[in-house]
């Protein structure tokens, strides 16, 4: 079985740490950021597929066999879709929620940009829906890709448009969702 040296063993493991871990602990800080703002929590999933990609992580620095890397980092990549996965399902299971809450109350506040909030949810879930089956399947079709950046800017033009439209996190109508 083909060795791999030790400097590009490190730098191997540096890059994905750099570009995998990191990338994907940012993503999850910045859901978990917005759902303990409404006082909800990150599902533990999110916790313990992180933690296994750190552990196949570990595994990597363990050996010097070119096959088992690449294995690792297989996983590693796994493991990261699947704590992001369930981040962004919490996050736009909240998002849902609170959209059917101010439905209700839309007569009672005219400044509340409706149709856009309703979009951006029919945007998100089905984006949710793509990611979901990528998470299932090893696809290259490109109607399956969706680019998780763009999940984010939504979540971030939904907490605006909550925010606007009642001035502050704490009002009671979001205590309601």
């Amino acid at each position: 079985m083909p060795k791999i040296d030790d400097v590009s063993k490190r730098e191997i493991i540096k890059r994905i740490y750099n570009e995998k871990i990191k990338k994907t602990h940012e993503k999850l800080t910045l859901c978990d950021e917005i759902l303990y703002t409404y006082k909800e929590l990150l599902p533990i999933q999110c916790s313990t597929s992180f933690r296994d990609a750190l552990f196949h992580l570990l595994k990597m620095n363990e050996t010097d066999d070119e096959k088992i890397m690449t294995e690792q980092s297989f996983v590693i990549g796994e493991h990261l879709a699947k704590a992001e996965s369930y981040a962004i399902g919490a996050t736009l299971q909240y998002f849902s929620k609170a959209t059917k809450v101010l439905l209700n109350e839309k007569n009672k506040k005219d400044s509340i940009d409706y149709d856009e909030m309703c979009r951006l949810i029919h945007n998100l879930k089905s984006m949710y829906l793509k990611i979901r089956i990528n998470d299932l399947v090893i696809s290259t079709d490109e109607a399956f890709y969706i680019n998780r950046d763009e999940v984010y800017n939504a979540f971030e033009k939904l907490e605006l448009l909550l925010t606007e439209s009642f001035g502050s996190k704490d009002s009671s109508i979001l205590s309601k969702i």
